[in-house]
């Protein structure tokens, strides 16, 4: 990987960190995009970020990918996945893709891929938090 893509990849991951926390989260880079966790075997340290969500009962660790790609298509290769999974353990794995030349801000350039297992290990979490809302519904209003 060159300079100039090494750059615009932190440059994507920092963009995203800072988008993705204006809304409920609190997201922050991986030092060093999950190097020093691989060096240290800290599993901690490991992906490109690492977002929090009150509601969730897990972190959600992700891979930035930035390019891959131009304004209209963008390559995803299965090995980012199977690689975020691995790293992830018990936290939500995910990518967050950026197209490369569109900075209009085209909401549609920036997108968070989750694999199936993911989104329904995510969805029980919101259903659990959801029938627990019922039950203090239930015991305050008697609805």
């Amino acid at each position: 990987m060159g300079r100039s893509q090494k750059r615009s990849g932190s440059r994507w991951e920092r963009e995203a960190a800072k988008e993705l926390s204006k809304h409920s989260g609190q997201w922050r880079r991986v030092p060093g995009s999950g190097a020093l966790g691989t060096q240290l075997g800290d599993a901690s340290l490991l992906g490109d970020l690492i977002g929090y969500y009150p509601w969730f009962k897990q972190p959600i660790k992700a891979e930035a990918k930035f390019g891959y790609g131009g304004s209209k298509q963008i390559t995803v290769k299965r090995s980012w996945i199977v690689k975020i999974r691995d790293q992830a353990g018990r936290a939500y794995a995910a990518l967050i893709l950026k197209f490369k030349g569109v900075y209009s801000g085209d909401p549609s350039a920036k997108l968070i891929v989750f694999d199936f297992e993911t989104w329904h290990r995510m969805m029980n979490d919101l259903e659990d938090l959801w029938e627990e809302h019922l039950v203090l519904l239930e015991a305050h209003y008697g609805r």
